[in-house]
């Protein structure tokens, strides 16, 4: 529905097993309580530090930049704020498909204890609906703003909807409606610049 807030975690307390749970949103608790303008449901949800980046991606291959902390916070049974609100510059007809936190640099290096930026071997994979994979690395993104970027240049009748961070050694499986399926180490992909295409990951037939 485009709504985004923040909560501390602490408003999450560890709960036995078989408890009812918590409300984490203010969505419809059943069908019934559904109105057209009600229809709603949670895209992503994880855990970050408020000075991580969260690298926004959207299914036309715009990647924007946000500070966790820039992410209003709400109570737990808030619906949140509207995402252009707090990222004034994303069309009203692209979808936010994939948010990824990304430790800041200085995080990284305090917590890994090492000199080294843990960001630098780690790669930003991006696939596509029509078959289209790309690796680029992470630090190409370090520099993003809430203003946007292209992530990678697609065909009119393509949309971006998966993005992962990861790193040579990690493999790579893809499946697709039809149940087809296919894996190969990540190290095997090329490095490609931010606006690239990419090449094809499967070949995939008509309607799949």
């Amino acid at each position: 529905g485009g709504y985004i807030k923040r909560m501390p975690l602490k408003q999450f307390e560890s709960q036995g097993r078989g408890t009812r749970g918590k409300r984490g949103s203010s969505l419809p608790s059943s069908s019934s309580d559904l109105s057209v303008e009600d229809e709603n449901e949670i895209a992503h949800c994880f855990t970050c530090n408020d000075h991580d980046t969260l690298l926004m991606v959207t299914q036309k291959g715009i990647a924007y930049g946000l500070r966790a902390y820039q992410v209003p916070t709400a109570g737990r049974t808030a619906k949140g704020q509207p995402i252009p609100s707090v990222l004034p510059n994303i069309p009203m007809t692209d979808v936010i498909t994939s948010i990824l936190p990304i430790p800041s640099s200085t995080s990284s290096q305090k917590d890994s204890g090492g000199d080294d930026d843990d960001n630098s071997h780690k790669f930003v994979v991006l696939a596509t609906e029509q078959g289209w994979i790309k690796k680029t690395p992470l630090q190409a993104f370090e520099n993003l703003t809430s203003r946007g970027l292209t992530i990678a240049t697609l065909e009119e009748d393509d949309r971006l909807n998966w993005c992962q961070v990861c790193q040579d050694g990690d493999d790579i499986l893809i499946g697709s409606i039809q149940g087809k399926a296919t894996r190969f180490e990540l190290a095997t992909l090329r490095p490609t610049g931010r606006t690239s295409r990419g090449v094809i990951s499967m070949k995939l037939r008509e309607g799949d």
